[in-house]
């Protein structure tokens, strides 16, 4: 089961350049935030394993959806020379609310049910999402500028530049 779960993961994942490139990042982020919320509800009230299996793996391909999209704006929108930090602070970020939010879902799960709280779970994105639109939190261009490479930090040194292709600079030369 894991192993099709990955794999639709990863079907879902590359299906996601060819959908951002025609509608581009904010259709495609609003659709998999959209379809999270559903399909939450949509295994909070599974009436059976087999349906609530198939709505699992809905939730995790929009879930993978959100965070392809959510990682590829923070790039996008972080200046090149701080891009390595505020990825990192996202990242961190991540890392912190994920424990946090089990931790907060498992104890209410256990006093009140699974389902309830996966249906208020949905119920809290929806809000959340709707609120960041109306409030125009979300942004109407999530394209962003180019995407190059990282400027080079002014340091006044100038990195060293390699002769030929495929070569790489060595240490300087010491006279002596």
């Amino acid at each position: 089961p894991y192993t099709t779960l990955f794999r639709a993961a990863v079907a879902g994942a590359l299906a996601i350049t060819p959908l951002v490139a025609r509608f581009g990042r904010r259709a495609v982020l609003l659709a998999d935030l959209a379809g999270l919320c559903a399909f939450l509800a949509a295994y909070a009230a599974a009436p059976d394993l087999w349906v609530a299996a198939a709505a699992m793996l809905l939730v995790g391909a929009s879930y993978i959806g959100v965070l392809a999209g959510c990682n590829t704006v923070v790039q996008v929108w972080a200046p090149p020379e701080l891009r390595g930090r505020m990825l990192g602070i996202y990242m961190m970020a991540l890392g912190i609310l994920y424990p946090v939010g089990a931790v907060l879902q498992g104890s209410l799960a256990n006093l009140t049910g699974l389902r309830p709280v996966t249906a208020a779970s949905a119920g809290v994105l929806i809000v959340a999402v709707g609120g960041f639109l109306a409030t125009g939190l979300f942004p109407a261009d999530l394209d962003g500028p180019e995407v190059g490479p990282a400027a080079p930090v002014a340091t006044g040194v100038e990195p060293p530049v390699a002769e030929s292709v495929g070569t790489v600079p060595g240490p300087p030369a010491v006279d002596g």
